[in-house]
């Protein structure tokens, strides 16, 4: 993918799923990436017609966000908090062997701790 600013270390892919009628409504795609950031794409969820194009013709392809504030190093591992409720959370561990916690929703570091 181009524009990332640095190689793609790791990977982590999340299914939402909505409260209201227990399906699978959208994704979100977390790449640790090696410009010492995170990115998050927020992916539609995938249309049921047979169509050449999988997601639905109004989705909005572009939702990212850049995670960088307080981060220091490579982001070498990346893992989605896999509770319901929690979807906004990211695990990652960088280079240095640092863990950390960083919320999307608003864009905060909650906390990284040092090895």
């Amino acid at each position: 993918i181009q524009g990332l600013g640095g190689f793609g270390f790791c990977l982590s892919i999340n299914k939402k799923i909505s409260k209201e009628t227990k399906n699978q409504e959208d994704y979100s795609l977390c790449l640790g990436v090696g410009d010492k950031s995170i990115r998050v794409w927020n992916l539609p969820s995938i249309s049921s017609g047979n169509s050449k194009f999988p997601f639905k013709t109004n989705a909005n392809l572009y939702d990212a966000e850049f995670l960088w504030k307080d981060l220091d190093s490579q982001i070498t591992a990346i893992c989605h908090c896999p509770v319901p409720d929690c979807e906004n959370l990211i695990a990652f561990a960088t280079s240095t062997g640092q863990i950390g916690m960083y919320q999307t929703h608003p864009s905060e570091l909650i906390f990284i701790c040092q090895a």
